[in-house]
């Protein structure tokens, strides 16, 4: 099993996102909790897991299937398509073409009011209806955009990279609940202390 990784960049990246405001969408709080990047060069089976994050994955190479447990179906997602898994969903992956070179968000994301809880079961039914793919319109482009910023890891590349996160978490929202209104953020500090 071999992963490439660029440990300083990889650094940066946890150093960018820890201290990333919640944003509150009308009482469903959500924030990344790592962005990562991956780069898989030999053909291996994952072991079935699940994390208390959602997952969102976009294949920027290769090919690779998902299984989700329940249902055991691989699903293929090839060079510019995408993954969402819910918090707590025991799954899989395999490299299908190599290399495999994935990019992501683990999310977290939970309700503190009523209406929270219902958009985030609502957005967790229209993932699972989906296969568990949720496109989101740009993205391709956006993780090129992450990618330069950390290439140039200049000072303010910290602050570039949390609104690149923010502008990629509406579009994640307004393409898992179309139709509906999703509503403007509103950066909080953390939610444990309101």
């Amino acid at each position: 099993m071999d992963f490439l990784a660029d440990e300083g960049k990889n650094r940066f990246i946890r150093d960018a996102m820890e201290d990333f405001p919640w944003l509150d969408l009308d009482g469903l709080m959500v924030r990344p909790a790592v962005f990562h990047q991956l780069t898989v060069t030999e053909a291996r089976k994952q072991v079935w897991h699940n994390h208390p994050y959602w997952e969102w994955t976009l294949v920027r190479q290769g090919t690779n299937a998902y299984v989700e447990k329940e249902s055991g179906v691989a699903q293929l997602r090839a060079t510019g398509e995408t993954f969402c898994m819910p918090a707590g969903t025991l799954h899989a992956w395999e490299p299908r073409q190599l290399p495999l070179v994935l990019d992501g968000f683990l999310l977290e994301v939970f309700p503190l009011t009523v209406g929270g809880a219902t958009l985030l079961e609502t957005l967790r039914a229209s993932v699972g209806r989906a296969g568990f793919t949720l496109a989101v319109p740009g993205a391709v482009d956006l993780f090129g955009e992450l990618d330069r910023e950390l290439r140039e890891r200049k000072r303010y590349a910290a602050r570039r990279i949390r609104t690149l996160a923010t502008d990629f978490l509406l579009r994640l929202f307004r393409a898992a609940l179309p139709g509906e209104s999703t509503p403007a953020p509103r950066e909080t500090g953390n939610p444990s202390r309101l």
